[in-house]
């Protein structure tokens, strides 16, 4: 009677097993779909852009953990500054309009204070020097309101901004604007968690859309510019250059049932096709 397959690799051994069995797995393995090299090359790119933006994105929870943290320090500081006894509250009036009350120390703003300024503005929190310094809360006449650490009268550090369309961004600020590593929510439900320039997603970052898709990858002054990789929901997902929000440049589409799409995009449409 003829030995079976399984049979003849249950006498063979083990190592022979393996022998007869390599190459098989070997050549499943190069059956699979191709890329050209420039396709190959731009792919291995946004993949490693997409890495860094992970990287960013986890740097961005930790800010928005520390913002969180700091916008309960400042809201303790504004109702200390509120609740402050007359026997420590000073009351001043100034030339240019602005009204402050709270504790002052040689003749000027230090400690505890709150501050209604001749622009609109309302501050409670710590002061120095008659500047916003340590933890407040800042309220600004377009409803705009900021929770968090200020440094030489601006936000400065870690903190929350309330915006009055309902969107607000939690981390690093610099300078009175998002700079540094945070995580912005929009209206729309989509969040960025990233690196921030100029109030901007600028470096590299991860956006989680409302409809389940996801980017990771390079950002330059708010859109998708650079290298990266975008995800869908149906397991499809392209990896390779962007210019202005769309596919630009050399990229590959890999699709659930195995076949690529590989060339070169022009304003989000491919142009070239590229094979392997």
């Amino acid at each position: 009677m003829p030995i079976s397959g399984f049979d003849h690799l249950r006498a063979a051994g083990l190592g022979a097993a393996l022998i007869l069995l390599l190459p098989a797995a070997l050549a499943a393995q190069e059956a699979g779909p191709k890329l050209h090299p420039q396709a190959r090359e731009a792919v291995a790119r946004a993949e490693a852009a997409a890495a860094s933006a992970r990287s960013a994105g986890d740097r961005g929870r930790q800010a928005a953990a520390a913002a969180f943290a700091a916008s309960r320090a400042a809201a303790n500081a504004a109702r200390e500054a509120e609740s402050l006894p007359p026997s420590r509250r000073v009351i001043r009036d100034y030339p240019n309009g602005d009204h402050i009350e709270g504790e002052f120390e040689n003749d000027r703003p230090n400690g505890l204070g709150v501050v209604s300024f001749a622009r609109g503005m309302h501050y409670e929190g710590m002061l120095e020097d008659g500047m916003p310094s340590g933890f407040g809360i800042m309220q600004l006449a377009t409803g705009e309101r900021y929770e968090g650490e200020f440094g030489d009268g601006q936000p400065k550090g870690h903190g929350i901004i309330h915006f009055a369309n309902g969107e607000h961004y939690q981390g690093q600020v610099q300078g009175g604007e998002r700079n540094g590593v945070g995580i912005y929510f929009f209206s729309d439900s989509e969040i960025y968690e990233g690196e921030f320039h100029d109030t901007k997603p600028d470096g590299h970052g991860v956006i989680e859309f409302a409809n389940g898709q996801r980017y990771e990858g390079e950002m330059r002054g708010g859109d998708r510019e650079g290298a990266g990789v975008f995800y869908f929901p149906t397991g499809e997902r392209y990896a390779g250059d962007y210019r202005a929000e769309m596919r630009h440049g050399i990229g590959a589409v890999f699709r659930p049932d195995g076949t690529i799409e590989q060339g070169i995009y022009e304003d989000g449409a491919l142009k070239t096709p590229l094979q392997p």
